[in-house]
C-alpha cells in the first residue's frame, strides 16, 4: 500500500471513530477530498483561497482544481471560528 492509500485507510478509520454530530474543521481542505468520510460530522472546510486553475504549467497547476466549496476562505494562522 503507498502512503496515500495508507494515510487514507488511517484517516477513514479514525473519523468513523468519531461521535456523531461532533464538529470537525477540514484546514487545507481543497477539493473537499475527505467530506465524503464525514458525513455523520458537522465538517467545515477551510483553505487559503480559491484556486482558478492557473499557474507557470510547471508545477501541479492543472486547472483542474474546484475549490468553490469552501467554506472558510482564510490563512491557516487566522481562521475566523472560535476555539472548540
Amino acid at each position: 500500500m503507498n502512503n496515500d492509500a495508507a494515510r487514507q485507510a488511517w484517516l477513514k478509520t479514525t473519523l468513523a471513530a468519531l461521535p456523531a454530530g461532533w464538529r470537525i474543521l477540514d484546514a487545507g481542505a481543497g477539493e473537499l477530498r475527505n467530506k465524503a468520510l464525514c458525513g455523520h460530522l458537522v465538517y467545515v472546510s477551510q483553505d487559503f483561497g480559491h484556486y482558478d486553475g492557473t499557474g507557470d504549467g510547471k508545477g501541479f497547476q492543472s486547472g483542474q482544481w474546484d475549490t468553490s466549496r469552501i467554506d472558510l476562505v482564510s490563512d491557516i494562522t487566522a481562521i475566523p471560528q472560535h476555539d472548540a
